[in-house]
Parts: structure tokens; sequence; C-alpha cells
């Protein structure tokens, strides 16, 4: 919510052009830390596998 005000406040003068790479932005991030995310438990899951006995491993 506070993103818009933040660069206005900073003096950035409130155009269009200023404003608009804010939401392609935040879809990127999002999409960043949802795969950190994913690649942590993925990490996780190969640690208990690797854990498992031979005879359960291909």
């Amino acid at each position: 919510m506070a993103l818009p005000f933040t660069p206005i406040n900073a003096g950035v003068p409130n155009t269009f052009l200023t404003v608009l790479p804010l939401v392609p932005g935040l879809f990127v991030l999002l999409l960043l830390l949802l795969q950190v995310r994913h690649g942590r438990r993925l990490h996780l899951c190969e640690r208990v596998l690797r854990t498992y006995p031979l005879e359960y491993r291909d």
C-alpha cells in the first residue's frame, strides 16, 4: 500500500511512467520468493530421501 507514496515523498514526480515499473516489479518479486521457498522445500525433501535405507532407492 505504501509503495506509490514512498517515491512521491522522496521527491520523484508523480507520473504514470514513474509508477508503471512497480506493478511488474512486485510480480517478479513474488515469483522469486515463491521459487526460493519451493527450492528450500525441495532441498529438505532431498536431504530426507538421502537418509532412507538403500533398498528403497532406485
